[in-house]
């Protein structure tokens, strides 16, 4: 490749990157428009002395643009902090824990508009998993995937409008939300109803 060519192709990589996507929000009346800048794939995609088969697996396709493999990805290296987290396919052989990268492959394939991607980065924020903890930015990253369509998405911008986190406190909101969720088929919308509605 010519250094003119290399020149170009940096170019256009860069010029790509730092494309924005906007995603609209309707908060109490008013319309919030949230700009991302395209996070850069993660210079060092895994760490080749680890013995992890998973990397392994997806770091191909992740590196290729896949979405899917990036989020695969970022759950080979998955610390065990709650139920949030995606479950990887192949569950057998994570890789040593490590949150920044994680977060780097996650935070690529959100800022892609990948929905469960966004839902994942979302939860990151909320308990601050190779981020500083910010709920509102967890919560402006829910409201992308629910806009997608996510249903676990709605069920925590549901949680996140119930108990004012990263967002006024509604419970109007809430219930909105959780009713969304439920009717996509996510089960802990629908107990949530159930136990709100019984009070």
């Amino acid at each position: 490749m010519t250094n003119k060519l290399k020149i170009i192709s940096f170019l256009f990589v860069s010029i790509i990157t730092l494309n924005l996507i906007q995603a609209e929000e309707t908060s109490a009346g008013k319309s919030v428009v949230v700009n991302v800048l395209l996070k850069p794939l993660p210079s060092k995609p895994y760490d080749s002395s680890d013995k992890c088969l998973c990397a392994r697996k997806w770091v191909r396709a992740a590196r290729g643009g896949g979405l899917d493999a990036m989020t695969e990805l970022a759950n080979c290296y998955a610390p065990d902090v709650g139920a949030f987290l995606l479950k990887s396919s192949d569950d057998s052989e994570k890789c040593k824990e490590d949150k920044e990268l994680k977060s780097a492959w996650l935070g690529a394939a959100a800022t892609r508009g990948y929905a469960p991607a966004q839902y994942a980065y979302g939860m990151l924020y909320f308990f601050g998993v190779g981020v500083p903890i910010d709920k509102e930015n967890a919560a402006n990253w829910l409201a992308q995937a629910a806009g997608q369509g996510y249903p676990e998405a709605y069920f925590s911008l549901g949680e996140a409008y119930q108990f004012g986190l990263g967002r006024p406190q509604s419970l109007a909101k809430a219930l909105e939300h959780f009713k969304k969720a439920a009717s996509l088929g996510e089960p802990r919308a629908k107990a949530r109803l159930q136990e709100l509605n019984s009070k």
